[in-house]
C-alpha cells in the first residue's frame, strides 16, 4: 500500500492489465511462473588461473595507530610539529582503503571480447576471436587472449556435439600498462565479423587499441617495462593514449558509440563528458592514429529547492558515473548517483526527474544505467530497490523544458540489500527475450530477469520471474561475464541416435558462460535453457546430462569478412603499398629421386608413448628420436621442431639432469645424411631473440644444465625457499623446472634440410 501503482507488484501478480481490441483480449504486463530458466550443467572450469590476490584491509585500533604515528616522527622529525593531525588522517585513511579493498565505485567490467583482424591471411580480410583482461598481482597488464573451439559431447554418442568456445590454450598477446591499475575494458560493438576497437581506462588514462593477428609472433608494444613478455601472433597494436592532466578529475566510465565504432565517450568524476572520434589508418610502414575530441559538456543538475526537498543535491557523490549512447547515433545518456540527463548533439537536453525515478525522499541511488542490447530506444537502470526499462525520449518533442517523467515501460522490486552499492548488471539477448544479470559482491551467483516484447500490442512483458542462473560456494564479486548460445554440430554419415540428438529434437538451448573474478580468475561453465522446461520441478522431471567427452576441433583460419556499402567505412584492412610488377625466372619443378615413401608408424608410435614414460625413458626416448629422424626423408621434414616431432602436449620427464644434456647436444650436433642422398637433415637453432635471451649455450651448443642452472638461479633470487618446506616438495619444484626447461630446448631447435650450425664436429648417422 505504500508504493502507488502497479509497476511494483511483488512476484506473482499480472501487474497491469490492458486490453487487446483486436484480439478481444485482455493482456497483463507480468505472466507469474519461471519460464526458459538457465540451468548450469556441471561445475565451474578454470580457463586462466587467478593473478591477483582477494584484497583484504583491516583498520587499525587506537593503539596500532599510536604505535606507527611514534614510529613515523622517529624517521620523520620534521613531523612533529604536526603530530595532532596525523592521527586523524590515519583512521581516514585506514577507513578509505577498507572501503575500496572490497568495493572500488570507479571499478567497471574488466572482461571484453571482440575480434582481431588476421593481416596475414593470404590477402584476404579475416578476424579472429579474442578475450581482454587484465592480469597481474597489480592488475596494470593487458591479456588478449584468441578463443578457440571444443567438441563437447555425450557418451558414445559421436554424430553429434557442442561447438564451445575457450581460451584455455589459445595464443596470448600482452600489453605491459603503464604501471597504473586497469579499472575498465570496453570493447566496440560491431554487427558483421571485422576487426574491433577497444579501449583500457586507468584512473588518468584511455588507451586504445586494434588487435591483429599474425603469422608468425611479434613482440609486444608499449611501454617501456621492466618486466619481458613472450612474442605473440596475437598483438594489442595500440593506437591512441589519452592522458589527464594533474588538476584535471580521475576518468569515471567510457563507452564507444554501438553504430560507429571509431567515436568513444569518455566520462571523468565530476560529471565532464567528452566525445572523440578516431582517426587515422594503419599501413604496412606504421600507422597515424589520433583522436579528434567533438562534443564536451557536463553533468550539472540546476539546485533548486524542490530538489533539496527530494534529495538531489548537486554534488559528485563518490565520484561514480555512466555516459552510453541511447536512441540514436546522437543521443547520450550521462549520469551520477542521483541524477539521470539525456544529451544529443545540437546542445538539447533534459533530466529524469528524481520522483519518477523512485530516488525522491528515499536514500536510493542509482548503480547502473546500460542500453537495451536488442532495442537502442530502451535504457536498462539499477537502482538500490528496483530495476527499471525506460523509453528514451525525443529531445525534439521537449523543447525548452529542462525536467520530465520518465517514460517507465517495466520494473521490478529485486529486494536486494539497499545498502550494497557493489551491485551491477549485464543485459544479454537470448532469442526474442532479453535476459538482464544482476551481480554483486554479497550475491553467492547471478539472478536473471526476463522480458520481451509482445508479439500483438507495442508493450514489454516480463515473461518469468526472477530466477538463480548459479549458486557459489563462496561470495565473490564477478568483474566481468560474456555469455553466448552454442551450436550443434552433427556428423552427417553418422547414425542419429544418443542425448545430443535428442535435445536437438527437443529444442533445448545450450550457452557457454564466461566470468572472471575478483582475482582475475576466468572460469567457463555451461547451462541449458528450454521453454518445454518451467523449472526447478521441470528439471527433476527432464533430466539433461552434462557433456562426458570433449575433444578439439582443427584450428581453422580466420573468419572471411565480406564487402558491404557502408557509408562511412570502418577502414579496418591494411593499405598497401602500389607495387612494381617483377619479372621472375620460372622454375621447373622439383623432381623427387624415389617415388616411395618410408613407412614412419613406428616414429608415430613412440611418439604416443612418450606420455606414459617413466622418469628412466628419457635418454631412450632421446635416442629413439635421433634414429626416426635419420631415417626421415629430407623433402618431408618440413622444418618440425623437435617438440613438434614428439607432440606437443608431450610431458618431458627428466631423472638424470647431466645424462640427458650430454644426450640433447650429442643429438643437435648430428647430422643426418643418407647414403644414396645428397642432402642431409641437420638441427637448427631458430632465430628469435626472446628465446635466446632464456637459454644458456656453452661452446656455441644450447646446454640443457646451464639453463637449468640459470633459472633456478633466478627464482631463487626471486623467492628463497623456506626451510620448513618438506624435501619431498622441493624435489618436486625440480623436477617441475627441468621438465618445464627441457621443453624450452626440444622446442627451441627445429629440424630442416641443411648441414649443422651448431658445431663443425658433424657426426654421419647414415
Amino acid at each position: 500500500m505504500t508504493d502507488p501503482g502497479v509497476d511494483d507488484l511483488h512476484y506473482g501478480h499480472f501487474g497491469q492489465a490492458i486490453y487487446d481490441i483486436d484480439n478481444k483480449a485482455w493482456v497483463f504486463k507480468r505472466i507469474p511462473g519461471l519460464r526458459r530458466v538457465f540451468h548450469p550443467l556441471g561445475r565451474l572450469n578454470t580457463e586462466i588461473p587467478p593473478s591477483a590476490f582477494k584484497p583484504s584491509f583491516l583498520v587499525s585500533d587506537a593503539t596500532e595507530l599510536n604505535s606507527k604515528q611514534k614510529h613515523l616522527l622517529s624517521l620523520n622529525p620534521e613531523l612533529r610539529t604536526a603530530a595532532s593531525l596525523l592521527g586523524r588522517a590515519a583512521q581516514v585513511s585506514d577507513a578509505v582503503n577498507a572501503v575500496t579493498s572490497n568495493f572500488d565505485p570507479l571499478m567497471g567490467d574488466l572482461l571484453a571480447c571482440g575480434r582481431a583482424a588476421d593481416v596475414d591471411n593470404k590477402g584476404l580480410k579475416g578476424t579472429v576471436r579474442f578475450a581482454a583482461l587484465p592480469a597481474g598481482p597489480a592488475r596494470d597488464t593487458l591479456r588478449l587472449v584468441r578463443m578457440r573451439f571444443e567438441r563437447h559431447g555425450w557418451s558414445t554418442d559421436k554424430g553429434s556435439w557442442l561447438k564451445v568456445p575457450t581460451i584455455q590454450h589459445g595464443d596470448v598477446g600482452w600489453w605491459p600498462g603503464n604501471g597504473a591499475p586497469i579499472q575498465q575494458i570496453s570493447c566496440a560493438s560491431q554487427s558483421d565479423d571485422r576487426g574491433t576497437f577497444f579501449a583500457v581506462r586507468t584512473a588518468r588514462s584511455v588507451n586504445l587499441f586494434q588487435p591483429l593477428y599474425h603469422r608468425i609472433p611479434v613482440s609486444p608494444k608499449g611501454f617501456n617495462s621492466p618486466r619481458s613478455f613472450p612474442p605473440s601472433r596475437l598483438e594489442a597494436s595500440p593506437l591512441a593514449t589519452l592522458n589527464l592532466s594533474a588538476e584535471k578529475p580521475g576518468f569515471a566510465d567510457i563507452a564507444f558509440n554501438p553504430w560507429y565504432q571509431r567515436q568513444f565517450a569518455t566520462l571523468d568524476q565530476e560529471g565532464n563528458w567528452s566525445i572523440y572520434d578516431i582517426e587515422g589508418r594503419r599501413t604496412k610502414r606504421g600507422s597515424d592514429y589520433r583522436t579528434i575530441l567533438t562534443k564536451f559538456g557536463q553533468l550539472d543538475f540546476l539546485s533548486k529547492a524542490s530538489n533539496a526537498q527530494e534529495g538531489t543535491l548537486s554534488g559528485y557523490y563518490d565520484g561514480w558515473g555512466r555516459i552510453a549512447w541511447a536512441n540514436n547515433v546522437s543521443t547520450i545518456i550521462v549520469c551520477n548517483r542521483r541524477v539521470l540527463q539525456f544529451v544529443d548533439f545540437q546542445d538539447q537536453s533534459v533530466f529524469l526527474s528524481p520522483s519518477s525515478l523512485r530516488l525522491s525522499r528515499t536514500a536510493s541511488w542509482i548503480l547502473d544505467v546500460q542500453s537495451d542490447p536488442q532495442d537502442s530506444r530502451h535504457i536498462l537502470v539499477l537502482t538500490s530497490t528496483n530495476l527499471l526499462v525506460l523509453k528514451a525520449p525525443n529531445l525534439e518533442k521537449h523543447g525548452d523544458e529542462e525536467t520530465i517523467d520518465a517514460d517507465i515501460l517495466l520494473s521490478w522490486r529485486h529486494f536486494m540489500n539497499e545498502e550494497e552499492l557493489t551491485t551491477q548488471m549485464s543485459p544479454v539477448v537470448d532469442g526474442e527475450d532479453t535476459v538482464v544479470f544482476l551481480r554483486s559482491r554479497s550475491m553467492q551467483g547471478l539472478l536473471s530477469f526476463r522480458y520481451r516484447r509482445h508479439s500483438d500490442i507495442d508493450m514489454l512483458i516480463s515473461v518469468s520471474d526472477p530466477a538463480w542462473l548459479f549458486r557459489f560456494t563462496n561470495a565473490s564479486m564477478m568483474r566481468g561475464i560474456h555469455m553466448e548460445p552454442l551450436e550443434f554440430g552433427e556428423d552427417l554419415h553418422a547414425v542419429r541416435s544418443g542425448s545430443g540428438n535428442d535435445y536437438l529434437d527437443r529444442g533445448i538451448q545450450f550457452f557457454s558462460f564466461l566470468t572472471l573474478s575478483q582475482t582475475l580468475e576466468a572460469s567457463r561453465f555451461l547451462a541449458f535453457a528450454s521453454d518445454e522446461i518451467p523449472g526447478a520441478l521441470g528439471r527433476q522431471q527432464t533430466s539433461v546430462e552434462c557433456p562426458s567427452w570433449i575433444s578439439n576441433l582443427a584450428t581453422q583460419s580466420s573468419t572471411r569478412v565480406l564487402e558491404d556499402s557502408f557509408v562511412v567505412p570502418d577502414l579496418e584492412e591494411l593499405e598497401e603499398e602500389p607495387k612494381r610488377p617483377q619479372l621472375r625466372r620460372k622454375t621447373a619443378p622439383r623432381r623427387h629421386a624415389r617415388p616411395i615413401r618410408r613407412d614412419y608408424s613406428h616414429m608415430y608410435e613412440v611418439i604416443r608413448e612418450l606420455d606414459g614414460l617413466s622418469k628412466e625413458d628419457a635418454v631412450e626416448v632421446i635416442a629413439e628420436l635421433r634414429k626416426d629422424i635419420a631415417s626421415m626423408d629430407p623433402d618431408d621434414c618440413c622444418q618440425n621442431t623437435l617438440l613438434h616431432l614428439a607432440n606437443l602436449n608431450f610431458r618431458f620427464d627428466v631423472a638424470d639432469i647431466d645424462e640427458t644434456s650430454a644426450a640433447f647436444t650429442e643429438l643437435v650436433t648430428t647430422t643426418f645424411k643418407q647414403d644414396d642422398e645428397d642432402t642431409a637433415i641437420a638441427i637448427r637453432p631458430i632465430d628469435l631473440p626472446s628465446l635466446r635471451e632464456d637459454v644458456a649455450f656453452q661452446d656455441g651448443i644450447p646446454s640443457v644444465i646451464l639453463t637449468y642452472d640459470k633459472v633456478l638461479r633466478w627464482a631463487m633470487s626471486h623467492a628463497a625457499i623456506d626451510g620448513s618446506i618438506a624435501a619431498a616438495s622441493r624435489t618436486h619444484n625440480r623436477e617441475e623446472l627441468t621438465r618445464v626447461w627441457a621443453q624450452i630446448q626440444s622446442g627451441w631447435a627445429q629440424v630442416q634440410p641443411g648441414g649443422a650450425v651448431f658445431s663443425t664436429g658433424n657426426v654421419d648417422a647414415g
